[in-house]
């Protein structure tokens, strides 16, 4: 049996003479996409983050001219135009795409490729907005920094501001953008300060909203603010940020109690912020470099991580061929393995996991016609969910081992659709792109392996009453 730590340690054996680039920089420019919803500074065509930033890339050896070649897509704060300027990245084939605070760019990148690699910071809340999975298994090509999770610092700016004016009863709160909807990479759509105003209510504050995007917008909504007898300030976003000296010698004047999410509204003259320290904001600058970094780099390092990520499904899908848990592993080794040395063969026209997929299929095929060993019968051995989960009961019914043996049982054409689309979860164009058939095929093989299984049993059971989901348990 080969573990996950030898199996890693071959990895970088095999790295070490493979002849692949891994630190000595990109021998080609490498194409960075840089997507905003803001537009650059004044007489110049960056935005106000790009210098700090391409001096820490510099120290990885990529410079601006010479190994990366930049393309910055900005929508000048028009939302709506960010799906397009993502796909024109995409077009451009950008070897990743760099998106710094702007949400909804964010989305829109995620929403334009599943293969290009995206790569965030300050991220607001990543699962609500479908950029990944879940925070332990991201599940998409989305990876980088959320410095907090959701509202939780906008809510505690809230109880500070309340300790500090306990009389205070109308906030008005200065919102950097012209709505509060938030855009999901399903499309549909959520209140970003639903749960944030409930706070406030809660902490018995009248709050009043202002959608503001640009100076003009900033003055009347400070003027009705006065008119509505507002009695403390909030602000969040680009434009406020952009006028925080205006912004904060406002309140002052008012003699409004202020809260704020960065120290430079305090210096600008407001009460006080709130937000991560910044000696951990730049130790999170520079892993979010590092990320960057080897994506461009694609290192061994980066590859060791794919091994962490996607051992367990590989293994349970080589245990689904050979049903020994010990020669599935082995299988598994080698697929990873070959998707090493084949990784430039990664074209990234397909999803990475489904070239994956794809190419462990063809390894435990392989494995198969070569041993030519007989099969464990399925009903000799535990289900293959519960055999990686420790807390699992081992002792199945007999509708679960009937199905088992009935799947089997089944001409392999048709065991391996419903395999990856069923245990997996695999859609039909991924299963198709892993088995390397036409997706009409795969929808034909769903169709009779499905109808060969009930058959099985209904006469195994005496039944045709047993839902598919039972195969997937």
């Amino acid at each position: 049996m080969t573990t996950r730590r030898q199996a890693l340690r071959q990895l970088a054996l095999l790295a070490s003479t493979s002849g692949l680039p891994l630190a000595s920089g990109a021998q080609t420019p490498k194409r960075i996409g840089i997507l905003s919803e803001a537009s650059p500074e004044d007489a110049k065509e960056t935005l106000v983050w790009e210098p700090d930033f391409w001096q820490l890339m510099a120290k990885h050896g990529w410079v601006v001219g010479k190994t990366v070649v930049v393309e910055r897509a900005f929508a000048h704060t028009k939302s709506d135009r960010l799906p397009w300027l993502a796909e024109e990245l995409v077009r451009k084939r950008v070897d990743v795409i760099v998106c710094v605070g702007d949400q909804e760019a964010m989305v829109a990148a995620a929403r334009a490729t599943r293969t290009i690699p995206v790569v965030v910071f300050e991220v607001f809340d990543p699962v609500e907005q479908g950029l990944v999975e879940s925070l332990a298994r991201p599940g998409r090509n989305v990876t980088g920094i959320s410095l907090v999770r959701g509202p939780d610092l906008s809510m505690k700016r809230l109880q500070y501001l309340r300790a500090i004016a306990p009389s205070a009863k109308r906030l008005c709160w200065l919102w950097g953008r012209d709505t509060s909807m938030a855009t999901r990479v399903d499309g549909s759509r959520y209140d970003v300060a639903a749960s944030i105003a409930t706070a406030a209510r809660q902490m018995d504050f009248e709050t009043r909203i202002y959608h503001v995007t640009g100076a003009t917008d900033i003055h009347q909504a400070l003027a009705d603010a006065v008119t509505w007898k507002a009695e403390a300030l909030m602000a969040g976003g680009l434009p406020p940020f952009l006028a925080r000296r205006e912004v904060a010698q406002f309140a002052l004047r008012q003699r409004w109690p202020s809260a704020f999410p960065v120290a430079e509204f305090v210096e600008a003259g407001g009460l006080l912020s709130f937000a991560v320290q910044e000696a951990e904001v730049q130790l999170l600058t520079r892993r979010w470099i590092d990320y960057i970094d080897r994506v461009l780099r694609g290192d061994v390092a980066a590859f060791a991580e794919i091994v962490e990520r996607w051992q367990d499904p590989l293994v349970a899908l080589a245990y689904r061929f050979c049903h020994d848990r010990s020669r599935a592993e082995d299988m598994a080794q080698e697929a990873f393995v070959r998707a090493f040395r084949a990784l430039h063969q990664w074209r990234r026209e397909a999803a990475f996991s489904t070239w994956l997929f794809a190419l462990a299929t063809n390894v435990y095929r392989a494995d198969l016609r070569r041993r030519r060993a007989p099969l464990v019968s399925i009903d000799e051995v535990a289900d293959p969910a519960d055999a990686f989960d420790v807390a699992a009961d081992h002792e199945d019914s007999d509708r679960r081992a009937a199905v088992r043996r009935a799947l089997h049982a089944l001409p392999a054409r048709y065991r391996d659709v419903l395999v990856l689309f069923y245990f997996h979860e695999m859609d039909v164009e991924r299963t198709a792109a892993s088995l390397g058939v036409p997706v009409g095929t795969v929808k034909a093989r769903l169709s009779r392996g499905r109808e060969i299984l009930r058959r099985k049993l209904v006469a195994t059971l005496g039944t045709s009453d047993v839902p598919l989901e039972e195969i997937s348990r």
